[in-house]
């Protein structure tokens, strides 16, 4: 009985516990500093350029291989090197980014349409906690 039981506390210990799966996108996750800079034009009408710093997070995104970016609605792509693709579905609107390391984040995107459009350069640093 003694045997049994020692047997059964082993097989406790040795598969009792869920082992959680490693994740590679937990490393880029955590709260950001954002700085901003936007460029905006419609032909004749308007041409300005604009900055600002913002707090965001960047968040395991809802998919096994998407993060969620501060300041965009849709979740890009991310691989194990830090690049980030995002296919917008459109022809006239781009996205590139990519972490510079697991602190520096470095995105953009915008739309070049006829007679107008707009860019979007974010950089994000990881506040240390």
């Amino acid at each position: 009985m003694k045997k049994i039981f020692i047997i059964l506390i082993i097989c406790l210990l040795l598969f009792g516990c869920k082992k959680e799966k490693f994740d590679y996108r937990n490393k880029f996750t955590g709260d950001y500093v954002f700085i901003e800079h936007g460029h905006f034009w419609a032909l004749l009408f308007y041409d300005y350029d604009t900055t600002y710093t913002f707090n965001g997070k960047v968040s395991l995104g809802t998919k096994d291989n998407t993060i969620k970016l501060a300041g965009i609605s849709e979740e890009p792509t991310i691989y194990e090197d830090g690049s980030l693709n995002l296919n917008l579905g459109y022809t006239d609107y781009y996205f590139r980014g990519e972490f510079e390391s697991s602190t520096n984040l470095k995105y953009s995107y915008g739309q070049h349409a006829l007679g107008g459009g707009f860019e979007l350069e974010i950089t994000g640093i990881k506040i240390k906690k």
